[in-house]
């Protein structure tokens, strides 16, 4: 392909023509690990001048990819399966306590690892391998009809999780949820949480986004114009202050 008036260049990904990425992480050591349809997973280490397929052994759309340390990276997929990698190229196929849909994943280390999905599923490792599926309680907490879409942490035991329910916060690793109250917020729906250091941010319905430093006490941060009244989807950063938001129907 060619370059575009944005500096973007169309590449050749090696996947079944028919299929689709939909998940992508930079990893620390700079390499760039994209998935999508029929478990496969792509990576480059040069910019996408080469593109070098690896096997999973899922065979389920993937949804997420997290890189949790310079080697190690986690994709979670539709059909509850977990797949690892220790040194960025060879993967294996985890044991997962879910068939549930698992649309994210986020790790403080290699060992201590999250993933979210449908029907209020929070999975929870503390070896890097087994995971243990949180019990959704009959009042309180995570209720088993909420979306979990996606998850990340000010350490390894205090986590956000945000859900079609709300946001919900744990200090002791996932064994418990209680739900954040954030003054100002309109609707339940909690689409995105990200953290950086001792920040966090949050994404929600028609350009919401809210910040954070001690999960307590919420400052409205709302993007000005057209663009600004879009559902939030993502929220993401790689350096201090500079953070990518993408939107349902819109840009980035």
């Amino acid at each position: 392909g060619g370059v575009g008036a944005s500096g973007w260049a169309t590449q050749t990904s090696g996947i079944d023509p028919n299929g689709y990425l939909d998940a992508g992480t930079l990893s620390p050591q700079g390499s760039l690990t994209m998935g999508g349809s029929v478990g496969a997973i792509i990576r480059t280490m040069n910019g996408g001048g080469t593109w070098t397929p690896e096997q999973t052994g899922v065979e389920a759309p993937f949804q997420a990819i997290a890189a949790v340390a310079p080697n190690t990276l986690y994709a979670v997929a539709n059909s509850g399966a977990i797949a690892r990698t220790t040194d960025g190229t060879t993967w294996s196929k985890l044991t997962s306590p879910t068939t549930n849909v698992l649309i994210a994943v986020w790790g403080s280390s290699a060992s201590n690892v999250y993933a979210v999905g449908t029907n209020g599923t929070v999975l929870h490792s503390t070896d890097g391998t087994t995971f243990t599926k949180y019990v959704n309680p009959a009042s309180g907490g995570i209720p088993a009809t909420a979306t979990v879409t996606d998850v990340a942490g000010l350490d390894a035991n205090h986590v956000f999780a945000a859900a079609s329910t709300g946001l919900y916060e744990s200090t002791d690793g996932g064994a418990t949820w209680n739900p954040v109250t954030i003054a100002g917020l309109m609707g339940t729906d909690v689409a995105a949480v990200f953290a950086m250091g001792a920040d966090v941010w949050i994404g929600a319905a028609a350009g919401q986004i809210y910040h954070s430093t001690d999960g307590v006490t919420w400052t409205a941060q709302p993007i000005p114009g057209p663009i600004g009244n879009q559902d939030v989807t993502r929220i993401r950063g790689r350096a201090p202050k500079v953070l990518y938001v993408t939107y349902s129907s819109a840009g980035i």
